[in-house]
């Protein structure tokens, strides 16, 4: 399905997930840092998981931290997780922003709204990652949002000539 509108995106997106965001989630900052530093989520529908992330130094193809999670809805756009294992849940209320990255390619990124924004990048994160996250869509289907501004394409060409 293509859409148009980032609005309607969204709203898809928060009707899809609202009992838990199952799939693949990954950092996406679009501007090269994800290369060095982020964090993955995997959150399966049995509510089992795993979270992973990277940051800082060599080996920079190898995970600093890989950690089981559980998770279960409570209400929508609501979770609870925690470590698997772990006596103690996290709450998280998430919500869906629509952003284009770095290269201007058009995302759908999860966050939390009471998480503490980063600074430098001026969005809000998700769970134990600081920046938010966008679904991997190869597994379940794209959604394509509209194809980027080609005027906002055609003003960056100009500026190498």
């Amino acid at each position: 399905m293509i859409y148009t509108d980032p609005l309607a995106v969204v709203a898809d997106y928060r009707q899809r997930f609202r009992e838990g965001p199952v799939g693949f989630w990954y950092t996406h900052l679009g501007g090269g840092f994800e290369m060095t530093h982020g964090s993955n989520y995997q959150f399966n529908a049995d509510g089992t998981g795993t979270f992973w992330s990277w940051g800082g130094g060599p080996p920079i193809d190898e995970f600093d931290e890989e950690v089981a999670i559980e998770w279960a809805s409570v209400g929508d756009r609501k979770l609870k997780a925690r470590k698997a294992g772990e006596s103690e849940w996290e709450f998280v209320a998430f919500d869906f922003l629509f952003r284009r990255d770095g290269y201007d390619h058009p995302k759908v990124c999860i966050f939390q709204p009471d998480h503490r924004v980063v600074e430098d990048f001026g969005e809000a994160g998700f769970w134990w990652s600081a920046y938010p996250l966008v679904h991997d869509t190869r597994e379940t289907g794209a959604i394509v949002v509209s194809e980027p501004d080609w005027t906002t394409w055609w003003r960056r060409i100009k500026r190498w000539f």
